[in-house]
């Protein structure tokens, strides 16, 4: 039973470290597609 558990631990620390990194990138990345695609379709005329 322990070694089941030490083997979960193992496999999920990785996307626990890399879980904050892959938030903020696809956040980033996806605010930046939606406000490009909002300024595609609108027109803007100075």
């Amino acid at each position: 039973m322990g070694n089941r558990w030490s083997s979960l631990k193992e496999k999920t620390a990785p996307y626990v470290f890399l879980s904050p990194f892959l938030f903020g990138f696809i956040i980033f990345f996806s605010y930046a597609f939606i406000r490009s695609l909002y300024f595609s379709f609108t027109d803007y005329d100075p």
